[in-house]
Parts: structure tokens; C-alpha cells; sequence
């Protein structure tokens, strides 16, 4: 598979009266992100910040400064608020989904307060174009027509994870609950990409899997579980939902999606 441009995932953080707090956050969601924190970096800029999710605690060892910490609920909700957080200092929040990290002083300067609630903003996700696109290689460029997922899971997290990455890559998203509701959107909306989640039920998965290939055949399905651990008697290709959800967005958009997610082989490679 050919690789691309390294994306990473920046949102806007903003209250719920449109008062931006964070223009350029940066999300911290796997381990490796959220150990490195902000190490290393001189300074954080007023309109810098990070998200690390999950997490309900964070520590300031070896920065180079001092940064404002909110602590965020599941519905969103700063449910604690720590200013000036000094170099080698921890801060926990039992009950917290998320930690914000931001430069000191911004807080105070626009009166944030636990109970307030907060909305994150996708920041699109657009590569500069490089020396090879100027040389004449085609890209897609913002004005090119959107892509259509359907993301289909009991699981919210996933969910809202998977509906955040596919957004900020510039595709239209929509998401059911139910795995039984996804052929009759399917048949209301042309989607490009449907997403199942088959933790619950592989077998009505591999249906819907089998109905879209007959129904709709331009329409990629993709398998997910959370581990893979059932279907491989079937020779379809079940991805780790957590894993795998983070370059699927920029793999589809670089063509590339074909070479990883084509139907596995027999199962004796399990």
C-alpha cells in the first residue's frame, strides 16, 4: 500500500454560544499520543491546545510551562477546571471522559467555568499541495464532490469517533444504532462507505454485507469488531474497529482502501 502524508487530527474547541477557546486542538487518542503530551514543545500559543481521550488525569513532567487543564464529561461539561497547571504537577477528575490542555491563562481571560458546556468544531483535514501535485499528479481538492459514509454501531463512542474522523477528511456522515436500519438508509441515501460494526452480531453483519453486494453494488462495505475475533470462516475481513478507523478515512480518499480491506483469505491464515 503506498503511503501517504501523515494527517493529524485537529478539532476546534468552542462553548456552546459559538465562543471559540481552542482554534487549533490537537487529539491525543491513542496511548503513544497521550504519554507524549506536550513534551517537547517550547511554548503552547494562545490558540493551541490538546485533547487527550480518553483520560481523567494528567501530569505536567518536563514541560517548559505552565498550562490551564479542563476536565470534560461525557455530555460534555467541564466538570473541573485547573489554571496555571505548573511543570511537574499531576491533576485527576474521577467522572472525566476527556482532559483539554491549554495555555495558561486562557481560562480566566474568557471566563471558563465548570458547568459550562462545550462543543468540538472538525477542522478539514487538507494536505498542502506537494511538489508532485505541482509536477501535474492529480489530487483531490477541497471543491471535489464530498464522499457518504454510514457508520453503523451500538457502541456511542465508537460512533461519535468514527463519525469526528470521517468529517474532518470532508466526508458527509450519517450513523444508526441498529444494524437493521442500515439497508433501508442505505436505500434512501447513496452512500460510498458503509461502516458495521459486528460486535453484537457478526451473522446479521455478514447479511447486510451480502444484501449491499446485491442491492447496491457500488457501495464498499466494511467490517468492524472490537477485538476481530469471530467471522473467519467466512472469508470476510474483519478489521480491529479501534485500530483501523483512524487511516480508513485517508485511505479511501488515496484510493487506497482496495488493498487492505478486499475480503480476507481462507481462514487458515487465522
Amino acid at each position: 500500500m503506498r503511503s501517504g502524508p501523515e494527517l493529524s487530527a485537529t478539532l476546534t474547541l468552542q462553548r456552546e454560544d459559538g465562543t471559540v477557546i481552542c482554534e487549533r486542538c490537537d487529539v491525543a487518542d491513542r496511548a503513544p499520543r497521550r504519554v507524549r503530551g506536550l513534551l517537547g514543545r517550547k511554548e503552547l500559543g494562545a490558540n493551541e491546545g490538546m485533547l487527550l481521550r480518553p483520560a481523567w488525569s494528567v501530569h505536567t513532567a518536563f514541560l517548559r510551562f505552565p498550562i490551564d487543564v479542563l476536565f470534560i464529561n461525557g455530555e460534555q461539561v467541564v466538570i473541573k477546571k485547573i489554571v496555571n497547571l505548573k511543570p511537574f504537577r499531576t491533576a485527576t477528575c474521577l467522572g472525566a471522559r476527556e482532559v483539554v490542555e491549554l495555555a495558561a491563562g486562557v481560562c480566566d481571560r474568557l471566563g471558563i467555568e465548570a458547568g459550562q458546556r462545550l462543543s468540538w468544531a472538525p477542522r478539514p483535514l487538507r494536505s498542502t499541495p506537494t511538489a508532485e501535485a505541482e509536477n501535474g499528479a492529480t489530487s483531490r481538492r477541497p471543491q471535489d464532490p464530498l464522499l457518504t459514509a454510514l457508520v453503523a454501531s451500538q457502541d456511542e463512542r465508537f460512533r461519535s469517533l468514527a463519525t469526528f474522523l470521517f468529517v474532518r477528511n470532508g466526508f458527509e456522515v450519517a450513523s444508526v444504532v441498529a444494524l437493521n436500519d442500515v439497508l433501508e438508509r442505505v436505500a434512501e441515501t447513496s452512500f460510498d462507505l458503509v461502516v458495521l460494526d459486528c460486535a453484537e452480531s457478526f451473522s446479521a453483519a455478514a447479511r447486510i454485507v451480502a444484501a449491499l453486494e446485491v442491492m447496491h453494488p457500488a457501495v464498499h462495505s466494511v467490517l468492524v469488531s472490537d477485538p476481530p475475533t469471530t467471522g473467519w470462516q467466512s472469508g470476510l475481513n474483519v478489521l480491529d474497529k479501534w485500530t483501523s478507523i483512524e487511516r480508513l478515512p485517508s485511505m479511501i480518499l488515496a484510493d487506497d482502501a482496495d488493498a487492505e480491506l478486499r475480503p480476507a483469505p481462507p481462514a487458515k491464515q487465522w
